[in-house]
């Protein structure tokens, strides 16, 4: 699963902050590489190639805590589309399945 942007929208950091030896400094400008994320083969076996079984559990949430899981941004800029995306893929699947059941028919 990829973004189709390699990095998140611009963020600010508020306070000073250590993260994993990295200072950050106050209003510092961050950006996420999204791309890195959805490709680390730490968290994702065979990043590259495309199998939906993964996403098959339902335990974790898309928009979690969770940094593997950020195909829609997070925080206040996350997409506004998300809440569409999700409802049009059970029309989508349910109109493939309606085809295909009409293609048998005939």
């Amino acid at each position: 699963m990829s973004s189709f942007c390699s990095v998140s929208s611009p963020h600010k950091a508020e306070t000073d902050v250590e993260n994993d030896g990295y200072m950050i400094q106050k209003d510092a400008q961050i950006l996420v590489n999204v791309w890195a994320i959805c490709k680390d083969s730490n968290v994702w076996p065979s990043p590259d190639s495309f199998e939906p079984e993964r996403f098959l559990d339902h335990s974790e949430r898309l928009q979690g805590p969770r940094f593997e899981f950020i195909p829609f941004g997070s925080g206040r800029r996350m997409c506004p589309g998300m809440p569409l995306a999700h409802r049009i893929v059970h029309l989508m699947v349910a109109s493939l399945i309606q085809t295909m059941m009409n293609l048998n028919e005939e």
